[in-house]
C-alpha cells in the first residue's frame, strides 16, 4: 500500500542527513519525489493513493498504540531516575472517589436524557 505523506522532518546532525535518507529509502520507509513528479501524478490521474488511515476506528487504534508506547517509554525513563520518597497525602481518597463517582453519574444521566431527546426529535 502506498501512503502519500505531505511532510517529513528528519532531525539530527546535518552531515548524517544523506546517509539517513538513503537508509530510509533502502528500507522502503521513505520515497522522495520531486514537486514536478507529484504534480504530474495528480494531473495524469494515475493510481489512486490509498490513505494511510482509513477511518476513525483505525485512527483511534493508532493513537492508542502511540500513547501506550509513550507510557512504556516514560516508565522506562523512570527506571533510570532516583527513587523519591512520596509524602503521605492529606486527601482522603474515599471521599474524593465518592464525589467523582456521584459527579460522573450525574453527567451520565444528563447526557443520556439529552441524547434521548435528540433521538426523539429526529
Amino acid at each position: 500500500m502506498i501512503a502519500r505523506m505531505s511532510k517529513v522532518e528528519i532531525v539530527g546532525p546535518h552531515d548524517a542527513l544523506q546517509d539517513v535518507v538513503s537508509l530510509l529509502q533502502d528500507l522502503k520507509v521513505l520515497q522522495i519525489e520531486s514537486e514536478e513528479e507529484a504534480l504530474a501524478d495528480k494531473a495524469a490521474g494515475s493510481d489512486a493513493v490509498a490513505p494511510f488511515l482509513h477511518d476513525e476506528q483505525e485512527r483511534a487504534l493508532f493513537e492508542r498504540l502511540f500513547l501506550e508506547d509513550l507510557r512504556r517509554r516514560i516508565d522506562d525513563l523512570f527506571l533510570y531516575l532516583p527513587a523519591v520518597p512520596v509524602r503521605t497525602s492529606y486527601i482522603e481518597p474515599r471521599i474524593i472517589l465518592h464525589t467523582i463517582y456521584a459527579t460522573v453519574e450525574k453527567h451520565i444521566r444528563t447526557a443520556r436524557t439529552l441524547h434521548h431527546r435528540r433521538e426523539d426529535q429526529q
